[in-house]
């Protein structure tokens, strides 16, 4: 198992580019990153379980982290992939309550952990800190209600294609990286393999092409009129 390290200089200059530290001063930050730490896990490694005691919350510095729902039968499921200068764990530290999902590693990643009392102390403390948790908190929570809207509301290539916008970065053309393999997207779109399969099929007639984990939106404005009902060609 790899081993918690004290953090560099390359990776606090990273940190405070993210929304946890965008509100802070070079005072608040330096009280935050003096106790972080950097570990790198393998993909497939589990960051930590369902059920544990929060030790840590996280920043993502490069690869992609998986949050896992699992059943009492068994039946696992993706709810999120987070990506570079994403934070995490945030709502189960600030409330000193265990982990409601599981984290896992969907590729090779190295991850910033800040021990949680530390974060707790500097939500009492810090009026700085405590506004950036309540923006980073309000931000997960709606895009928890989108991904529960979408799941009620939309068809499933209208889901994916939705996805694929939140990926996709100009507003004409653009190249897409999935997050992970198909299977693990599937499950975040809360479908099977076949109804991706199935979903990228019918998307191909409104310029989406794809190929393992590439995907070119070829015409942005117009997929987004599918997703929202605005184009049914």
């Amino acid at each position: 198992m790899a081993e918690l390290k004290v953090i560099g200089p390359e990776d606090r200059l990273f940190a405070t580019s993210t929304s946890l530290f965008n509100r802070l001063n070079a005072r608040s930050s330096d009280q935050l990153l003096r106790h972080a730490l950097v570990r790198s896990y393998s993909k497939g490694e589990f960051i930590f379980r369902t059920g544990e005691h929060p030790q840590f919350a996280y920043v993502v510095l490069s690869g992609c982290v998986a949050l896992t729902g699992h059943s009492d039968e068994g039946r696992n499921t993706v709810v999120e992939f987070l990506e570079p200068g994403e934070c995490f764990a945030l709502a189960a530290v600030a409330l000193d309550k265990p982990y409601l999902l599981s984290a896992r590693a969907a590729t090779e990643i190295r991850l910033m952990h800040i021990p949680a009392e530390r974060v707790r102390a500097l939500i009492q403390s810090n009026h700085e800190f405590s506004l950036s948790m309540v923006e980073i908190l309000s931000h997960h929570w709606r895009q928890l209600v989108e991904q529960i809207t979408d799941l009620k509301l939309k068809s499933s290539a209208q889901r994916l294609g939705a996805y694929l916008l939140t990926l996709a970065k100009g507003p004409a053309s653009s190249d897409v990286r999935l997050p992970s393999e198909r299977q693990l997207v599937a499950a975040r779109l809360g479908m099977t393999p076949e109804s991706l399969s199935r979903a990228f099929a019918r998307l191909r007639q409104l310029g989406v092409i794809g190929h393992g984990q590439t995907v070119v939106v070829k015409d942005a404005k117009r997929l987004r009129a599918f997703c929202e009902g605005r184009d049914q060609s």
